[in-house]
């Protein structure tokens, strides 16, 4: 008998065999029980996840000689002919390449006609987003008005280029990725049937680089059996794959925090040398930075499990985490991403791959606002030495065109600073999602009762995010705790044009501004970081 691989081996026949999609089994199994299964299906998502195979298990309980039933027997000749894909009445066919007039023309003439041996003549078209606008158009009349024998099962990775005509007909069913887990876990179990030696870590490998889908996972296990000789490690995953290995990336990010530019350019000439993708590489450290900003954001353990992080894997990242703040891993993130995408269209991509790393390598240390203040109140308002400024202005926080910046508020004191730290902190401890888009307010003020987030055109897209009942919950719990008093949560545009109504009030504010210029701490401040006044008459409210 000749090899059979993996995922054809080892494809479910039943709806309880189907793992990652127990929703949509559900839902199915009720409306074949209920006698409600509708003429017209359409299976979408992305590869590899279920969507044909649940097609024909489908066909099964339809046709099955026991049924309709949610457990066909897989061992009468109408199960056996379509799992073998030569049933009369379960046909099967490949949109890419039956894309045409005249093949749906075809179609709706063998449609007509009652099912040879089955109680339901079933089209399973794959991939239907590529039959043509035309071809669509016929079928429409059919979908309209099927015979009550017929059954359509569309499955598509691209439901966005079907027409709403069509898509309005058909029950639609959307199929979710494969988690980690449940790949590890039949990946696993395969293993144990085939009697193959695996390692864990190689395990995780391959449910990280199959991205969701079972079927790659199951393609890259039949791959790694005849290129490893024995026992399967996470080393032959990372050559098989073309991807380089964890240490490659600890490495990096160790010799961009030590500020150590010959050794990362080596390194990067040696990768390049070994003959990995560059492409795949800066690729990859995406990835790996997402899970150095996860782990630094979240604590709880079970959190992390449920976004897809081995504690092993989480344990071995924290070294490296604690090398960077928040700020700069995601500056890191930022120039990396932009590589990744850029690096593809480059006509010397060593080149472009070198410059980026020099540029990280160049990175000034961050600095918190508590940090700071610290400062501030170390040095004095006076006395600090042009020396030591220079030095104190190298630490402070990073600058990136592309984040918004914090802006200097002369009516507020080191204390309402220290307040407003705390709470943008609290507010990410709640909910990491609300506390990021809330970082993006370029002012933070409090008027009588009302605290408010002041955004820029550019960001209110992060404004609508926290504009949510939800969120204001969130932010005004913690401003209570804070502050000790009820405050309204509200938002405003930082560039809107103030009009004629407001211009006594600006003039007060610009009064303001003056007065707060003669303060002894503000003063304290200015010397310190050697600040110059621009222009006192642009104040703004």
């Amino acid at each position: 008998m000749s090899y059979l691989v993996f995922a054809r081996k080892y494809r479910p026949q039943t709806f309880d065999e189907l793992v990652g999609q127990e929703p949509i089994a559900t839902t199915l199994k009720n409306a074949i029980e209920t006698d409600r299964a509708p003429h017209a299906f359409l299976f979408t998502g992305p590869r590899g996840v279920g969507k044909t195979s649940m097609a024909r298990i489908l066909a099964k309980s339809l046709n099955c000689e026991k049924g309709p039933t949610v457990n066909p027997c897989g061992k009468c000749s109408l199960c056996d002919e379509i799992t073998k894909g030569v049933s009369l009445d379960v046909i099967e066919i490949d949109g890419a390449s039956n894309r045409g007039i005249d093949d749906i023309r075809q179609l709706r003439e063998g449609a007509q006609f009652v099912p040879v041996r089955a109680k339901y003549k079933v089209y399973i078209i794959d991939e239907v987003h590529q039959i043509t606008q035309d071809a669509f158009n016929a079928l429409l009349k059919m979908l309209e008005e099927p015979p009550r024998h017929l059954k359509f099962i569309f499955a598509t990775t691209e439901p966005q280029k079907i027409p709403l005509t069509i898509l309005s007909r058909c029950q639609r069913f959307d199929f979710r990725r494969i988690t980690s887990q449940v790949i590890v876990e039949t990946i696993r179990d395969i293993c144990r049937k085939e009697k193959i030696q695996i390692e864990e870590d190689a395990l995780f490998s391959i449910a990280r680089f199959a991205d969701g889908s079972l079927r790659d996972a199951q393609s890259l296990l039949d791959q790694l059996i005849s290129f490893s000789s024995a026992k399967i490690t996470k080393t032959d995953v990372l050559n098989l794959s073309g991807a380089v290995t964890d240490d490659q990336y600890f490495g990096l990010l160790s010799e961009i925090h030590l500020k150590e530019g010959p050794k990362a350019l080596i390194r990067l000439r040696q990768i390049y040398d070994q003959g990995a993708d560059l492409p795949r590489f800066f690729t990859d450290l995406v990835m790996f930075l997402r899970d150095l900003i996860v782990v630094k954001a979240v604590e709880d353990q079970e959190d992390l499990k449920k976004m897809e992080l081995h504690p092993e894997y989480v344990e071995r990242i924290k070294k490296t985490t604690d090398l960077f703040t928040q700020h700069e891993l995601f500056y890191i993130f930022h120039v990396i991403k932009v590589l990744a995408e850029d690096i593809r269209r480059a006509q010397d991509v060593m080149v472009v791959s070198e410059i980026a790393v020099l540029r990280l390598i160049a990175m000034p240390k961050s600095a918190t606002v508590d940090e700071l203040l610290t400062l501030l109140k170390k040095q004095g308002a006076k006395g600090v030495s042009a020396h030591a400024r220079q030095e104190e202005v190298a630490q402070a926080p990073l600058s990136n065109p592309d984040l918004p910046q914090p802006k200097s508020n002369p009516s507020s004191n080191a204390t309402d600073e220290e307040k407003i730290e705390k709470m943008l902190r609290l507010v990410k401890e709640k909910s990491i999602t609300i506390g990021l888009n809330l970082s993006k307010a370029g002012k933070i003020k409090i008027e009588g009762n009302k605290l408010l987030f002041g955004f820029r055109t550019r960001d209110m897209f992060h404004k609508e995010i926290v504009n949510k009942n939800e969120s204001r919950e969130v932010i005004g719990a913690v401003a209570k705790g804070i502050y000790g008093r009820e405050l309204r949560v509200d938002f405003f545009d930082l560039e809107k044009k103030p009009d004629s109504s407001v211009k006594d009030r600006n003039q007060e504010l610009k009064t303001s501004a003056k007065q707060v210029l003669n303060d002894p701490s503000v003063q304290g401040i200015i010397n310190t970081f050697d600040a110059e006044i621009i222009n006192i008459e642009r104040a703004r409210p």
